[in-house]
């Protein structure tokens, strides 16, 4: 019997009454036999972070129930359906639930379950808002709602759900921790295949199969590739991704025979990503190497990008745990035991970006981002990610529009999906934006590492230096083998691709050359934030930037630095800041494009400098300037804020109206009207060019023939009222006489300042403090031949 097995009949109680939450440790059989027993209160969508976790859950489910996997059990994940229209359990990912929500057929479902809710996803967070929302609702019958997880502040969330907690036990063992950390303090991708293959042979004596824990697909492939020869062939090597098929899968998940009598079974070492952690339970595991680390979503500078992270330490203790089902076990932890861990996972809402969140919540909800989160999302990344999707035409004054429905319901990225819309009606760009798009979304490279000795005489896509052309044809007509590729990768971007055809997009009828310039202007007009500057170069490296973060070209890329002024960044990721200095932010796919289709497309802002008046024509150098670097420079006349900005510049510098005395008018006014500011308890005036600028603005000037319809008067301030006046020549006296030394006093107001400038008499010290105006709030300084010295006692 399972541990789970005695709490079922409670859970079923609870789940009639309200929502149910359901904490038990791995492998207690919670995954599998809960389910099934709320199939008493109708159909049951069980919600599952992984496509390998769908699969494999609803194939054992259907087995331990006597049915085909596919048909009354069965699940729904991206590129794949296997389950009937009335199956009683249907297993999906959030993606699918999402859809399923804003679609209104989540109203078929008697009872669902959120399971692994510790790993805190935008979707799940937003899954059980949504949820809540719905039970909220008057008039709607709810279902049943249960939220399981291994690990999770159980008794927090049940009071948050206003239900009930109900906690399980399972069955555990010893667990020895073990650290192989090598140079390594931090979980570290450095050294990573030999540390691994080190701790690898430490456990030549122990117990059980092997469980590898890597971030990815990509690492996995390089251990596979490392580990090949440890051991002298005892150690058989295996894989679990969500990229497998489900045959592929139940090899691993499923209990492997003893083997012949007199014949020694090979010891397995199954190499997976976090999906082990708590969502499947491989058999026969003894020992656990763990590298530490966790691919995920980082916030810098607005944007979120990914990165390898380290795991949280509930994420290890889970991790380690799963050597502990048959026996006693072992954890080898490939890191320092001093490595300074956070306690626990944050929340993905907490630590990426939110565009893709927010656009899910507006499409599902009325409330938008409004809604009932377990934790808050951060209110300047809502911001970010409104201002995004507005950017990109989601949103338009807080509601989604049309083209915000129709990116919601693709499954991708929010970015790489406006691509592919608004590829498709831009000609020639359908297939070429297509295939790019495909190749962008697989989430690891398509071309393998450059080898020059492997690479020397095989044909090379990236010799032209373009990452999108080369991406493109790729996924077009590229030979794994030939073309120094990855096939597992290449394969899954033409899966994409072919999902993507089957939605309307793309012409296999295109078979030219990729144009470069089109697609460029496309990715200009759908990533507002994509083009990239070079800066200038630093200690031997190059970088890119839009105004903000710098970036480098990661070895990934083909662009080569020193010949590519721009570039627009197709894919990014965050590296450890001790890997490497500087921001940590490396691109690993551009398109190098010149600086002049980056003026062309109206990208940076116009600036005015060097203005002359030559006969009677205003005349100026405009530079088009982005990211602090200068794209175009004409000369012309200038119009709009350009000549108001020249204009300004000329009448400070005394260049214009010198016959009506403008500039010492100007300063002469500006004083006065700031002190008559003072004495009115007023605000203060602007800064003189900012004030000035408004002024040109408030006048309607547009261009440099305006200035034949202006006087200097019209410039000024507004002269302050008689009374007004008359108490400031009382407060703020211009000249002043002790009879040793005449003074004329200069107001810097804006500094608040005063400074006596001595004019006369015979004194040779600064006024006695007793004979000055009491100036309240300004500092006080005498002035005499150039010497200037502060007074003390008086302000």
């Amino acid at each position: 019997m399972l541990p789970i097995t005695p709490l079922l009949p409670s859970i079923l109680d609870a789940a009639r009454l309200g929502p149910v939450v359901v904490s038990a440790p791995t492998g207690s059989g919670k995954s599998t036999c809960v389910p099934s027993t709320l199939t008493a209160l109708g159909r049951v969508l069980v919600i599952e972070p992984r496509r390998v976790a769908c699969r494999a859950l609803a194939v054992r489910v259907a087995e331990l129930r006597g049915c085909p996997s596919g048909t009354d059990v069965g699940w729904i994940v991206r590129d794949e359906r296997r389950v009937s229209d009335d199956a009683s359990i249907t297993f999906v990912t959030p993606g699918v639930a999402l859809r399923i929500v804003q679609s209104g057929d989540i109203e078929a479902y008697g009872a669902i379950v959120l399971d692994e809710f510790h790993e805190r996803a935008f979707d799940t967070d937003l899954l059980l808002c949504l949820l809540q929302e719905r039970r909220a609702q008057s008039g709607v019958q709810p279902s049943a709602l249960v939220v399981m997880s291994a690990t999770i502040q159980a008794e927090r969330l049940a009071e948050h759900l206003g239900g009930v907690h109900i906690g399980g036990e399972g069955r555990t063992f010893p667990i020895a921790v073990r650290w192989h950390p090598g140079d390594a303090t931090l979980p570290s991708k450095r050294g990573l295949d030999e540390r691994l293959a080190a701790a690898l042979e430490s456990c030549a004596a122990d117990p059980g199969d092997v469980l590898v824990f890597l971030p990815g697909k990509a690492e996995i492939a390089r251990a596979a590739q490392a580990l090949a020869g440890v051991g002298g062939g005892r150690w058989e090597i295996a894989t679990l991704h969500g990229g497998m098929t489900v045959r592929d899968q139940g090899d691993v998940l499923r209990p492997r025979a003893q083997g012949v009598a007199g014949a020694s079974r090979r010891r397995r070492v199954v190499l997976t990503t976090n999906v082990a952690e708590t969502s499947l339970t491989i058999p026969g595991i003894g020992v656990v190497i763990d590298s530490g680390l966790v691919r995920g979503m980082v916030y810098r500078a607005g944007r979120g990008y990914l990165s390898l992270l380290p795991i949280a330490q509930d994420s290890a203790e889970q991790r380690a745990g799963r050597a502990g089902r048959l026996g006693p076990g072992v954890c080898i932890r490939l890191w320092s035991p001093a490595s300074p861990l956070a306690d626990v996972t944050i929340p993905e809402i907490h630590r990426g970006s939110l565009v893709s969140l927010t656009l899910s919540a507006l499409a599902c909800s009325p409330r938008g981002m409004d809604l009932p989160w377990l934790d808050r999302p951060r209110s300047f990344a809502v911001a970010a990610a409104m201002a995004e999707l507005t950017a990109l035409g989601c949103v338009k004054d807080g509601v989604i529009t049309e083209a915000g429905v129709r990116l919601f319901s693709l499954p991708l990225d929010v970015g790489l999906a406006r691509v592919l819309v608004e590829g498709a009606h831009a000609p020639g760009l359908a297939e070429p934006t297509l295939l790019l798009v495909a190749a962008l979304s697989v989430d690891r490279p398509i071309f393998r590492r450059p080898d020059p000795v492997v690479s020397a005489g095989l044909h090379d896509l990236r010799a032209g230096g373009c990452d999108a052309v080369a991406l493109i044809e790729a996924v077009r007509a590229g030979d794994a083998y030939r073309d120094h590729l990855d096939a597992k990768a290449l394969d899954e971007a033409r899966a994409a691709a072919a999902r993507f055809r089957k939605l309307g997009f793309g012409d296999p009828r295109w078979a030219g050359s990729v144009p470069r310039r089109p697609l460029a202007e496309l990715l200009f007009r759908v990533w507002p934030g994509c083009a990239h500057v070079r800066r200038d170069q630093k200690k031997h490296r190059f970088t890119w930037a839009a105004g903000g973060t710098e970036m480098e070209l990661d070895e990934e890329s083909a662009v080569p630095a020193a010949d590519t002024e721009a570039l627009i960044v197709l894919d990014s990721r965050a590296v450890a800041s001790q890997q490497r200095p500087g921001s940590g932010l490396l691109i690993t796919a551009a398109m190098p494009v010149p600086i002049a289709w980056l003026a062309a497309a109206g990208f940076g802002e116009k600036r005015a400098s060097k203005p002359e008046l030559c006969d009677g024509e205003l005349r100026v150098t405009i530079s088009q300037v982005y990211a602090g670097k200068v794209l175009a420079t004409r000369e012309g006349p200038p119009t709009g804020k350009a000549a108001r900005v020249a204009i300004c510049d000329l009448a400070l510098a005394g260049r214009i109206m010198k016959s009506q005395g403008l500039r010492a008018a100007l300063e002469e006014r500006y004083k006065l009207a700031m002190l008559a500011a003072q004495v009115a308890g007023s605000n203060p005036l602007l800064p003189l060019p900012e004030w000035l600028l408004a002024r040109l603005t408030e006048l309607g000037v547009e261009s440099g023939d305006d200035l034949a319809l202006l006087r200097a008067e019209d410039l000024l301030p507004a002269m302050p009222a008689p009374a007004i006046v008359e108490e400031l020549e009382r407060r703020f006296p211009r000249i002043l006489d002790t009879g040793e030394a005449k003074y004329e006093i200069e107001y810097q107001v804006a500094e608040r300042t005063a400074i006596f400038h001595q004019v006369g008499g015979i004194r040779k010290l600064p006024p006695l403090p007793t004979h000055l105006p009491r100036l309240p709030g300004f500092r006080l300084f005498w002035e005499q031949k150039g010497r200037v010295v502060a007074i003390v006692g008086r302000g």
